[in-house]
């Protein structure tokens, strides 16, 4: 496990009060007002996006490379991680040839951050060592710590456990330096200079954490247990929010030494004591690793049905919220398998089989980039026999009910068959009596409009036709928080005369209309934008303000009645050429 306590960025941010700015407001105020306001609103990546870009073509304008360069590094932060690779790479492509203490090695450490959070290890490794050079050429100290944070942390899990050592050696030294705070302050900006001290002292109980994961790695236990007792003196002293999270590192830790040095029992206890003082540590983060190892430690003193219990739960975890699996970690899926197996209970083992082999097929890609000269032994071949195995047992199982399945399975489909025939009946009548009632209608005149045109001034109309294709041209529609009601409060209007201009000018309601515009915005950019068409279909859902990929699909189809994925498929094939 990674105790090493992950942190996206070092930036250190200052308050303001907050308020909502329109884009005039925005465009009013000064660079440092609009970077702290982002700072305050990047969690809105609609808003952040607007003030961001409104601060980028500013400095475009002005011609102004580090600003620019700051531009990109607000966008690179706010979307999912693809488009934020995009961004940072622009950032880099802008700055790569300057010597700047900040830039393009935050672009580095952008790219580092998300290709880690997708799990594409040797992408992220690379960009860390990019960060780790650059950030010694430019002499910006917290780049540095953070490139050798995140490589110690690579290494540990996948590469040489003494080469992690000695680069926490490395990162622990440059904290030593005497004129440590005052590089720190150089680093940060002239705002958050003050903060160095409460930075430093983060950076070095991550430090001794660093040494409690590389000792405990190289199955140094009593080094690692006098690491975790300096660490914890140190959140004792150091008093702020961040200590939570340290704090549940080092109990994580304690535990995992316990483990390995056969104390199961302390790990029991460790476990139960950290539940019932949750509101010391954040439990979410780590509830995989206090049930993986409270199951083995049961199953070692005994208790084997409620080791597996928590087993369980630990499996559930990792399928349910995408947790990333360690080495140390494998054994989980063999024990399950072993406990299938004692129960036999086959399609747990072809379960638990693929579970396997899908985290070895993991494995194999990481150590065959962190360490290739290292063979590793992986059992994967035989695994997939025994699944085949499994998988002809089944079968020969099901074999003796088939002729009764056969045999309902007909009966099914004429049963099918005969209420498709009913349905197709009432739809028929149907619509026969709506085609006898139109011609009824028709016989006196034309179909009159369902909706008549709204009782409103026509001058009030126009202006908010003009307010709706404005609208439209500054793609607004992209906002997943958009409705009726915001609409109408952004155009100083009531609900009632928006949606009755709408009805009748649109000729949709509300929700269509908007529908409509994101899926012609989704059109447009997937023929057109080569990087957009890469996209999963849930990221290009959410970059055209659906809620999710299911609603976006939904929709696309309904207008264009064609699947999108389907859609973008046929557009590549049509593009390579036969």
């Amino acid at each position: 496990m990674n105790y090493i306590f992950t942190f996206l960025f070092f930036t250190l941010t200052f308050l303001m009060q907050g308020q909502n700015y329109s884009l005039s407001e925005l465009e009013q105020l000064k660079d440092e007002e609009l970077l702290a306001y982002f700072d305050i609103v990047d969690s809105d990546s609609i808003v952040g996006e607007q003030v961001a870009r409104v601060y980028l073509d500013r400095a475009r304008k002005k011609g102004d490379t580090i600003k620019m360069a700051r531009g990109y590094d607000r966008l690179a932060r706010i979307f999912h991680p693809e488009k934020n690779i995009m961004f940072a790479d622009s950032l880099i492509y802008l700055t790569i040839d300057l010597s700047d203490i900040t830039y393009p090695g935050l672009g580095y450490l952008i790219k580092g951050y998300h290709y880690d959070k997708l799990g594409d290890l040797p992408y992220a490794t690379k960009n860390y060592l990019e960060l780790n050079r650059v950030s010694i050429k430019n002499k910006n100290i917290v780049h540095q710590l953070y490139s050798l944070h995140s490589l110690i942390a690579l290494k540990l899990a996948w590469g040489n456990k003494k080469e992690a050592l000695s680069l926490q050696h490395t990162r622990n030294n440059l904290l030593k330096n005497k004129n440590i705070i005052q590089l720190i302050k150089n680093t940060a900006r002239n705002k958050v200079k003050g903060k160095a001290n409460d930075f430093f002292k983060i950076q070095e109980m991550s430090s001794t954490l660093g040494y409690v994961d590389c000792y405990l790695k190289l199955e140094k236990f009593d080094s690692a247990s006098l690491y975790l007792r300096q660490g914890l003196k140190l959140i004792e002293e150091y008093d702020s929010s961040r200590s939570k999270s340290f704090y549940g590192s080092f109990i994580e830790a304690s535990i995992e030494i316990d483990y390995y040095s056969g104390n199961y029992n302390n790990v029991i206890n460790a476990i139960n004591n950290a539940y019932d003082n949750a509101d010391k540590i954040d439990l979410e983060n780590y509830d995989f690793e206090f049930n993986f190892f409270n199951g083995l430690s049961l199953i070692e003193i005994g208790e084997f049905d409620l080791g597996v219990k928590s087993l369980k739960k630990a499996d559930s975890i990792f399928e349910y919220q995408d947790i990333a699996i360690y080495p140390h970690q494998r054994v989980l899926f063999e024990k399950l398998l072993h406990v299938s197996r004692l129960r036999d209970e086959n399609e747990k083992q072809i379960e638990y089989l693929n579970k396997l082999i899908y985290v070895d097929s993991i494995f194999k890609l990481n150590y065959h980039f962190f360490e290739p000269t290292i063979t590793k032994n992986f059992e994967t071949p035989w695994l997939i026999r025994e699944k085949e195995v499994l998988i002809k047992d089944l079968e020969a199982q099901n074999k003796i009910s088939q002729d009764i399945m056969y045999v309902v399975c007909v009966l099914l489909v004429f049963l099918l068959f005969f209420l498709v025939h009913l349905i197709y009946l009432k739809f028929r009548d149907k619509k026969r009596f709506l085609l006898l009632l139109a011609e009824s209608t028709n016989r006196g005149g034309h179909l009159k409009k369902t909706l008549e045109k709204p009782e409103i001034g026509d001058e009030i109309i126009d202006e908010l036709l003009k307010k709706l294709d404005q609208f439209e041209r500054d793609e607004k529609f992209l906002s997943q928080s958009i409705s009726l009601q915001k609409l109408a409060v952004t155009f100083k209007t009531n609900t009632k005369y928006l949606s009755n201009i709408i009805n009748h000018e649109k000729e949709k309601s509300f929700p269509h209309y908007i529908n409509d515009l994101r899926v012609d915005f989704a059109l447009k950019e997937i023929t057109e934008n080569l990087k957009f068409r890469k996209y999963t279909i849930k990221a290009i859902a959410g970059d055209c303000g659906f809620n999710s990929a299911e609603s976006f699909s939904k929709a696309f189809k309904k207008k264009h009645k064609v699947a999108a994925s389907y859609f973008i498929k046929e557009l590549e094939k049509l593009e390579k050429g036969p």
